[in-house]
C-alpha cells in the first residue's frame, strides 16, 4: 500500500515536467513510456525537477546482473518518512533499502534540487526570463532570421557548459514565496 501510494506521489509531483520531443511536447509520464536506452541521466534530472528541494539526483555505478560497474543516475526522495528511489530501469518507484541491496550502488554525485538551482540559477549559468522563470544559458535564442524553424531557433552554446547536460536545454518556473518549481520544460532529450 506504501508502495503504491508513493508512485501516486511520484506522477503527481511530476506532472509539471514537459519534454519537447519535435513537434511535441509530453509530459514526463508521456515522455518516460518511451523507456530509452542509455537515457537514466535525463529521466532522473528531468523527474528531480519536479520533486522537492531536498531530494537527490544521485550518479555512480551500479551491479546489474550481466554488468558489474554500470554508470547509471537515479533519484532519491523522502514520501511519508520512507526513502525511496526512482530509477527509469525499473518500473515505478521502490523502497530506497531494496533498491540498494538488489544494485549495489557507490555513489559519485549527490546533490540535492535546491543545491543543484542554487549553482545554475546564477547569472553566468542562466538568466531570468522574468520574475521566477529562469532559462539556463545552454540556449541561445537564434533570431537573426526570418521564417526560422522552431528546431534552428534554439542551438546549444558550448561555451556554458556549466549546467549539467541533462538540464543544459530547459526553462524553470519557480514560485517566489515557496521557493518550488512549478513548470519544468526541457528543450531537448537524448534517446540511445
Amino acid at each position: 500500500m506504501a508502495i503504491e501510494q508513493a508512485n501516486r506521489y511520484f506522477k503527481e509531483r511530476t506532472k509539471k515536467v514537459y519534454i519537447e520531443r519535435g513537434e511535441k511536447i509530453e509530459t514526463f509520464e508521456e515522455y518516460l513510456s518511451h523507456r530509452y536506452r542509455d537515457n537514466c541521466y535525463c529521466y532522473s534530472a528531468y523527474a528531480l525537477m519536479g520533486l522537492k528541494p531536498d531530494d537527490f539526483l544521485v550518479r555512480g555505478s551500479i551491479d546489474l546482473e550481466d554488468w558489474k560497474e554500470y554508470q547509471h543516475g537515479w533519484v532519491e526522495f523522502k514520501f511519508e518518512g520512507n526513502e525511496y528511489v526512482f530509477d527509469s530501469k525499473i518500473k515505478g518507484v521502490v523502497l530506497k533499502r531494496e533498491w540498494d541491496k538488489r544494485f549495489n550502488p557507490r555513489v559519485e554525485y549527490r546533490k540535492t534540487q535546491e543545491k543543484i538551482l542554487s549553482e545554475y540559477l546564477k547569472e553566468s549559468c542562466a538568466f531570468e526570463i522574468k520574475e521566477g522563470f529562469w532559462q539556463f544559458r545552454g540556449i541561445v535564442m537564434n533570431t537573426s532570421k526570418d521564417n526560422i524553424s522552431y528546431r534552428d531557433l534554439i542551438v546549444n552554446d558550448e561555451k556554458n557548459g556549466h549546467v549539467p547536460s541533462a538540464l543544459r536545454l530547459a526553462r524553470v518556473e519557480i514560485n517566489k514565496y515557496s521557493g518550488e518549481i512549478t513548470r519544468f520544460i526541457a528543450y531537448a532529450e537524448y534517446s540511445g
